[in-house]
């Protein structure tokens, strides 16, 4: 996280920070805008007004951050006092990172561990001790258990804490799984052993968006 600072005479401050915001929100000038307005603060020193801009660190979907519109070429790095150009190997390794970015990690706001649906991770819990018996996480609760294993995020913005998309794939009840992915269907059918039978013997569905249904 870095900080830069301006010194200002009085009327100046309000037209700067108004330029600020202008340049921050023109995609022609900068691509990603990730500053919130708790970053920009401003106070008087020695009769001058200092504005001080806490710039903080891009997550990986909005790397890199560039100006005029080329990565290749508006893409800097601080390096001690001074900004300089990243390399075009540099540009393209964050440009990949970001393409292949996960949709598990996405927090899913407003679904909490009343979401879970406990037996379930309970058995998966048992069935971790069993295969890692002296691993650290057994000393957790569940929702730190959760945390760990990527089921449970919060914002570092917001600070607000929820299921992610795993967790709730993963442990949700399946209500709160279809108030979260509406699209959301399980279709498991068990086979004859011989491959000239084509029905199944038994199949289990969801339906209905309620419950369980066996056909």
């Amino acid at each position: 996280m870095n900080f830069c600072h301006a010194f200002l005479r009085t009327y100046d401050f309000k037209k700067v920070i108004k330029e600020l915001w202008n340049g921050l929100n023109n995609s022609e000038k900068v691509s990603a805008n990730i500053l919130r307005d708790a970053d920009i603060t401003i106070f008087a020193h020695e009769g001058v007004h200092l504005i001080r801009i806490k710039i903080p660190q891009a997550d990986r979907k909005q790397r890199p951050v560039f100006i005029k519109g080329n990565p290749l070429r508006g893409t800097f790095r601080r390096n001690h006092d001074g900004d300089y150009h990243c390399s075009e190997e540099v540009i393209k390794q964050m440009l990949g990172d970001q393409a292949n970015d996960t949709r598990d990690g996405i927090l899913m706001e407003g679904f909490s561990l009343d979401d879970v649906n406990l037996p379930t991770l309970q058995v998966f819990r048992q069935h971790f001790t069993n295969r890692k018996p002296n691993h650290p996480f057994h000393d957790y609760d569940d929702k730190e258990f959760l945390r760990h294993i990527g089921g449970w995020g919060t914002d570092r913005h917001t600070k607000k804490e929820c299921l992610t998309l795993a967790g709730l794939l993963m442990f949700g009840k399946l209500r709160s799984i279809l108030d979260g992915v509406p699209n959301y269907i399980v279709d498991y059918q068990e086979r004859p052993r011989s491959l000239t039978e084509n029905r199944w013997t038994d199949r289990i569905t969801t339906a209905f968006f309620t419950d369980w249904k066996f056909v």
